[in-house]
């Protein structure tokens, strides 16, 4: 065969091809549904037409990027503050603690009892009965504001302490009086005695 019809038997060949081809993708691009077109549409959907135009344009998917972002900066920031403000809290209560515990304390009924180190007993409960002694003692109980406080004494009488007020007596009664100090409001519920009377000075009167 002479290298004239050999090349335009190579032609036709080639030719055969490209149409052959063409015709494949001709038939995938029938088939097969337009990605770009799925695209538009997905994006469609997720971006709010705007009234300028009825297209959804790459500036409009940005803005969409760009709020999403926004909206997240946001929700971090928020933290963040709720964040700051629980540790400046703790931080002030840290700091108020040795207040706080001075305040707590001032609400608390006092009995100090001084000796000659002139050690102090602080009692919390709001009834107290005085235990058997012999030694004589001088015992000081003080109800500060919002509290009261019932004591029995050593012989058995009563006594019920207002707040803001204060009473000093023996922790056992000796000689011919039972002598205690008041000061503030109290109501008494004595004990009789007749050969002992039960005597309670204040600071301006006895009784």
């Amino acid at each position: 065969m002479s290298d004239k019809k050999r090349d335009n038997v190579n032609e036709i060949e080639q030719s055969s091809i490209e149409q052959m081809i063409t015709e494949a993708l001709m038939r995938d691009k029938l088939e097969a549904p337009d990605r770009n077109e799925e695209w538009n549409k997905l994006v469609a959907r997720m971006v709010v037409p705007t009234g300028d135009s009825e297209t959804t344009s790459q500036n409009e998917i940005l803005k969409v990027g760009r709020f999403s972002i926004r909206t997240l900066w946001m929700t971090i920031g928020t933290v963040a503050a709720i964040a700051f403000i629980i540790f400046m809290v703790s931080l002030k209560l840290q700091k108020a603690t040795p207040d706080a515990l001075y305040e707590a304390r001032k609400q608390v009924a006092e009995i100090v009892i001084l000796d000659n180190q002139n050690n102090e007993r602080v009692v919390v409960d709001h009834e107290m009965t005085l235990p058997s002694s012999t030694k004589v003692e001088r015992h000081t109980v003080v109800v500060p504001e919002g509290k009261d406080m019932k004591l029995t004494l050593a012989d058995g009488s009563q006594v019920w302490l207002n707040a803001n007020s204060r009473l000093t007596y023996p922790t056992v009664f000796k000689g011919k009086n039972r002598e205690v100090e008041l000061q503030g409001e109290g109501y008494f519920k004595v004990t009789h005695d007749v050969h002992h009377p039960f005597i309670v000075k204040t600071s301006d009167m006895q009784t």
